[in-house]
């Protein structure tokens, strides 16, 4: 067993003096090997120790005693063994057997040994094969309860040695007392390193009397690379090369025919293909293209797939796969199983999956966008706003029908919700169209009718009128007859009797009487012709009023068809946004600024409809805000980027890293223009001449290498002969070089003659770090002995010695890292402890110790104005600090793995940094989202408080401290250390005169702000107290703690008031706005509230799975919100104790909640190191804040709702501004470097315009 001796060794040491060990790794980072053929095959050897040794599995409890029976009764047959562990199973279940005494029976039965050791391999199958969490639960607390007894009673010794897949961390520490028993017992197996591998390679064979040729070792792990399938991969290759040995010799020629790493890779999957069933291989190609992400003009790549989206029918064959290393599962942190292909090099050359790839292409790049709207919908709760519509629900229709069996059963339903709705929305449109023209007929013909009754009535009086007055002119007209016959006799007979006058008057009279009703007669006919073209006219109107009600009824439906497609567009609008928004988070870490850009379309989609953007687009766009200070990523190494250098202007920029490469880079475009390859192990400095003429590297192999940048050739090479070379700096003139060695010597080289002119002895052990002042008068150095020194320049003589320091377990301070401030009158150092410590130049002094990181400093560097500095850290991130105030500004964040080197550019402002996960990145020191950072506490803030005005921030912590902080300029204010354990809580009275804290030490304490002293006496409990909150009026000061009472304190004297007991321990108390109400978090999942008034309960909020964790009323008293390790936080209505609303979204215990001020935000503070801004009335995510390297402690808005403060784990309080949409929007305008392709428009927008580039960025 080679390449994992150092760490064996460790555990070996370990494990003499510790009872429980987990170890944590990856999948396939050999676990189980280091255990089994590490730790177990070492103690073997000795007869002090008997090994005992099991898999969860489904069952822990009968797997651990089918292990005991085993061992106590061998010679059971198989079926009374099977009996027996039964029987153990169940009486370890029930605690009628304790297991400690079997362990002492067994200790006795195997003498001579003393000491037991479990192992239990694979521990995470208590998480993916249990089911039964109360069944998990209760065989965690018997191997706990066993080792507490044996730790309390100094029973025989024990250990218990886990193994643990690091995906399944988080679960585990969801059970409080497991997570506790965690605390100080897990030891990361990280990745082995590239020597560890050779050695892992070369000396087995060796062993076997086989060697390799010269080379092979380092072509085979180039091939192999850091990708967590590699142990895998590596068996893969050598077990074939193994079959090529020729005359005792592992040779280039076998390694080429096996057709190296992706070689062996690929007909070692061929012929795990080839022996599936047909329906099988079928399964398989639905299995291995959902692996492979398709690429947008660029290689093809692995993706996690879940198991959801492969389906439970395919799972058993994707176990299968897992167990032939041709597949790696894991575990997301939401819980969900996932698998990816062991290597990337599967995807490269297997033949099988690149055809599968190539035919299924389209439908795998569409599937992809299918899914970032899936996952969109999925988190607005199914919102029908959310589903497909359109040209896009077209696409996917048509996909279904091709290739249904392709999609999960999540996809399928979201394609079939989406066309349901369609089809309801169509439905109801050809309904809502029916309607209106069965009204319009209606009207139309309520119109007609009324025209024809009035109509009709109007005819009938004209008719009745027109019959009267022909019967009435009729006879007239015979009476006048009549009269004028008589007349007419009467005047005959006058004229007869000679009375001729009187005759001819009469006459006269009759025929004017006659010609009168012949007139009257016309008239009537006239009227009656008048009537009639009136009623034409009114025909006419009418006709035309029809006309009209037509036009307007077209008007309407072009109108409504108008309307229809408006909120058509908006719907696609919002759907594509939602779409855009989830590639847009997706892209954040692969291409942060392609990121920036889909977040921006994403909101523009929206804004330009003047619609509100969905709540996924804002968060997209708010997560790249946060990441926009990245300007660029430079790709290339193999391995881990050692070191980086600017050039004196700025537009080269060199990289060193373990793949023993020296690379160029042009800075304004990343190209890389040039790669330097004569070194032959790891390089780990580079130094540009100040005149820019010369590279100088230096490595592992002992060589200082001086290149001609021009011409990128090799110039000399300067040999000290003093180990490896580890740093290098350049004299500002060019003339000199000075460099420190692995053997603790420091040289001194003249550049133009390459002549060694100083060999300094003065350290003891390697030397790490090397760096001139401005005036090149001075240079230090600094390394494993602890010691920095300050030497003159020209002479090589001591000025200073600045003797090391230790850590708290007496260990050594490494110092990693020197910088020379510009005027020389400072000298930062970057520490092995997570400390920067900055010295004064003029006599040594310390100036300042900044808790910097969490874990060792890596690299330190001023900027060229000398107004800023940066440290990097191997806990993945670099942060950037006012060198003024030594306040931290911002953390940059994004690497996967420890940043390794810092270089900020010489003209603009930017900086570089370099990371062990094989790229650089550059960066803007301009950031889009600057949170104000405070920085003092030197370990975990666990509470954190405004006081009533905004302007004092609290915070108390596990360094057993309570601080307070001026938010307006970040600067700590007071300090209060007299708790001798963590500090749990912290609150300010109204008035802002007192703050209390409470404390694991059993004790609540008042102190006087003004003053900085307690007021006595501190407020006793029988068990450490976690919660502490005044009322509104501060007359009232409550209390919570483990024991399970809420206690009411007087704080004019400390005297206890009152004492509420509940059933378990509480968490958190917070009093309601009017003072009326007491709610308290609870460890049962459960939040109680209690009248004030009468000590009644109210309610008792139950629905959370894990321990509450923190509460908060609303400003109105209505609502009360829960923060809980399952995850969640939820809204509850006080009145009736119903859950208002469920907020899912974190991937670990939610640890903090706070309600905005005006009811309409929620936020969270979560394990899984994130702050989640929530709309309270639809539960969906607004903003996702990002930069803390740790657990999110406590969050809190501030009293006017402007600010949000959050405090974490990782030392640092955060004070961010809470913009509006539209304010991020145009900051983050700004910091467009470009604008989508032409191709990205058209694959990302379809056909929508995109936004234009204004080049107003740095």
């Amino acid at each position: 067993f080679f390449g994992r001796e150092a760490f064996t060794q460790r555990l070996l040491d370990i494990v003499h003096r510790q009872r429980l060990i987990a170890i944590v790794g990856a999948s396939g980072s050999g676990k189980s090997s280091v255990v089994f053929a590490g730790l177990v095959a070492k103690l073997r050897h000795n007869q002090d120790w008997h090994i005992l040794n099991f898999r969860p599995g489904a069952h822990p409890f009968h797997a651990l005693a089918d292990a005991l029976v085993a061992q106590q009764t061998p010679d059971l047959t198989q079926d009374d063994r099977q009996q027996a562990a039964n029987q153990l199973a169940s009486d370890l279940r029930q605690k009628r057997v304790q297991l400690l005494p079997l362990l002492q029976q067994l200790i006795n039965k195997y003498k001579p040994a003393k000491q037991l050791l479990i192992v239990s391999d694979q521990f995470e199958e208590i998480y993916t094969l249990c089911a039964d969490q109360e069944l998990r639960r209760a065989f965690l607390r018997l191997l706990l309860e066993a080792l507490d007894v044996a730790e309390f009673r100094q029973l025989k010794p024990f250990s218990i040695v886990l193994t643990l897949r690091t995906d399944f961390l988080s679960q585990a520490l969801t059970f409080r007392p497991f997570a506790d028993a965690l605390q100080n017992a897990d030891i990361k197996l990280g990745p082995m390193t590239r020597r560890e591998l050779s050695q892992a390679i070369a000396n087995p064979a060796r062993r076997l009397g086989l060697l390799f040729e010269t080379g092979l070792v380092a072509r085979i792990l180039d091939d192999v690379g850091d990708e967590p399938g590699n142990l895998p991969l590596l068996q893969f290759a050598l077990t074939e090369l193994w079959d090529k040995a020729r005359e005792g010799y592992l040779t280039h020629e076998g390694y080429d025919a096996i057709g190296g790493v992706e070689g062996a890779l690929a007909r070692y999957a061929g012929k795990e293909f080839e022996q599936l069933t047909a329906a099988e291989q079928q399964q398989a190609r639905q299995v291995f293209i959902q692996m492979v992400r398709p690429g947008a003009g660029t290689e093809d790549t692995r993706r996690l797939a879940s198991r959801s989206e492969l389906g439970e029918s395919n799972w058993q064959l994707v176990q299968r796969l897992a167990d032939a290393r041709l597949v790696v599962t894991s575990l997301a942190p939401n819980g969900q199983e996932t698998v990816e292909v062991v290597h990337e090099a599967l995807i490269r050359g297997w033949g099988q999956l690149r055809a599968w790839m190539e035919e299924d292409r389209a439908f795998r790049a569409w599937q992809e966008r299918l899914r970032a709207a899936l996952r969109q919908w999925q988190m607005s709760h199914q919102d029908n706003d959310a589903l497909l519509r359109g040209t896009i629900l077209a696409e996917a229709e048509g996909w279904l029908a091709e290739r249904e069996r392709f999609l999960s059963r999540e996809e399928h339903f979201f394609i079939d919700e989406s066309l349901k709705l369609r089809g309801e929305e169509q439905q109801a449109l050809e309904q809502e169209k029916l309607e209106r023209q069965q009204a319009a007929a209606q009207a139309r013909f309520a119109r007609r009718l009324a025209w024809l009754s009035g109509a009709l009535v109007v005819a009938v009086v004209l008719a009745l009128l027109f019959a009267f007055s022909a019967v009435n002119n009729n006879r007239i007209a015979v009476g006048n007859a009549a009269t004028a016959q008589a007349n007419e006799a009467t005047a005959i007979a006058l004229r007869e009797a000679s009375e001729f006058s009187q005759a001819t008057s009469l006459a006269a009279e009759a025929a004017a009487r006659a010609d009168a009703g012949l007139r009257a007669t016309a008239e009537f006919v006239a009227d009656q012709e008048r009537e009639e073209a009136e009623v034409n006219a009114q025909d006419a109107i009418a006709a035309r009023e029809t006309a009209v009600f037509s036009a307007n009824e077209l008007a309407t439906s072009v109108i409504d068809a108008e309307q229809s497609a408006l909120e058509a567009d908006n719907q696609s609008r919002l759907v594509a946004a939602r779409e855009l928004a989830g590639i847009a988070t997706d892209q954040l870490n692969n291409d942060p600024q392609l990121g920036l850009l889909l977040s921006l379309e994403a909101v523009n989609l929206t804004q330009a409809s003047n619609l509100e953007p969905p709540e996924s687009a804002e968060d997209a766009l708010f997560r790249a805000m946060q990441s926009s200070q990245l300007r660029r990523i430079f790709s290339g190494h193999t391995e881990g980027i050692n070191n980086i250098t600017f050039s004196a202007d700025g537009r080269l920029l060199a990289t060193v890293g373990q793949d023993s490469d020296v690379r160029l880079w042009d800075v304004d475009t990343g190209q890389e223009i040039g790669t330097l390859s004569d070194h032959a192990r790891p390089v780990n400095a580079a130094a540009f001449s100040p005149d820019g003429t010369i590279l100088a590297t230096a490595g592992d192999d002992g060589f200082i290498i001086l290149w001609d940048v021009s011409s990128r050739g090799r110039i000399t090479v300067l040999n000290g002969q003093d180990g490896a070379v580890n740093d290098i700096a350049f004299h500002p003139d060019g003339s000199k070089l000075v460099a420190g060695y692995a053997s603790g010597a420091v040289r001194l080289w003249e550049v133009s003659n390459r002549r060694s002119l100083l060999r300094l002895l003065n350290h003891t052990d390697s030397v790490l770090a090397m760096a001139y002042n401005s005036a090149g008068s001075r240079f230090a150095s600094a390394g494993e002995d602890g010691r920095i020194i300050i030497w003159n320049g020209e002479t090589g003589a001591p000025l200073f010695s600045i003797e090391p320091f230790t850590d708290s377990n007496n260990q050594t301070i490494v110092i990693n890292a020197l910088a020379f401030n510009p005027d020389d009158s400072r000298l930062l150092a970057g520490n092995s402890n997570g400390t920067a410590t900055v010295w004064s130049t003029e006599d040594a002094s310390l100036i300042t110790r900044l808790a910097a990181h969490a874990v060792q400093v890596g690299d330190v560097a001023y900027s060229p104005d000398g107004l800023l500095f940066a440290t990097t850290s191997g806990d993945g991130t670099a942060k950037v600090w006012n060198a003024n105030t030594t306040q931290a500004l911002y953390t940059l964040s994004g690497h996967t793995n420890a940043v390794t080197a810092v270089a900020f550019h010489p003209t603009k402002a930017q900086l570089v940094t370099a990371s062990a996960d094989s790229t650089a990145r550059l960066w803007s020191t301009a950031a889009g989202l600057s949170p104000q950072i405070l920085s003092g506490h030197t370990g975990s803030i666990l509470a954190m408080t405004f006081s009533a005005d905004g302007r004092l921030l609290a915070t108390a912590g596990n360094d057993e401290t309570a601080r307070i902080w001026r938010t307006e300029d970040g600067g700590q204010m007071a300090q209060f250390s007299d708790h001798n354990n963590i500090v749990n809580d912290v609150a300010f009275s109204p008035d802002g005169t007192l703050l209390a804290t409470v404390s694991d030490d059993q004790n609540a304490r008042l102190w006087n702000i003004a003053n900085g002293e307690i007021i006595l006496p501190v407020m006793d409990h029988p068990t450490p107290v976690n919660g502490v909150a005044f009322n509104p009026e501060g007359t009232v000061l409550a209390t919570v703690a483990d024991d399970g009472f809420l206690r009411f304190w007087n704080p004019l004297d400390n005297s206890l008031l009152q004492r509420l007991p509940y059933e378990v321990g509480l968490t958190k108390v917070n009093f309601s706005p009017d003072g009326s109400l007491v709610a308290a978090g609870a460890v049962d999942g459960t939040a109680v509230i209690w009248n004030v008034l009468t000590n009644e309960r109210v309610q008792t909020l139950a629905g959370h799975e894990g321990s509450v964790n923190d509460v908060a009323f609303s400003s109105d008293g209505q609502w009360l919100a829960t923060a809980s390790s399952d995850g969640t936080a939820r809204l509850w209505n006080i009145a009736n104790g119903e859950a208002l609303r469920v907020f899912s979204g974190h991937s670990g215990p939610v640890l903090s909640v706070a309600i905005s001020n005006d009811g309409q935000r929620l936020v969270t503070g979560s394990v899984d190191r994130t702050t989640k801004l929530w709309d309270t009335a639809t539960g969906q995510t607004r903003r996702t804040f990002l930069g803390h390297t740790s657990a999110v402690n406590a969050v809190m808005f501030d009293p006017s709702d402007g600010r949000l403060a959050t405090a974490s784990a990782d030392r640092t309080a955060r004070i961010s501004r809470l913009e509006s949409v539209a304010d991020l929007f145009n900051r983050a305008m700004q910091l467009m470097t470009r604008s989508l392709t032409m191709d990205e428009c058209t694959q990302y927008l379809r056909g929508r315009p995109c936004l234009p580039f204004s080049a107003s960025t740095p």
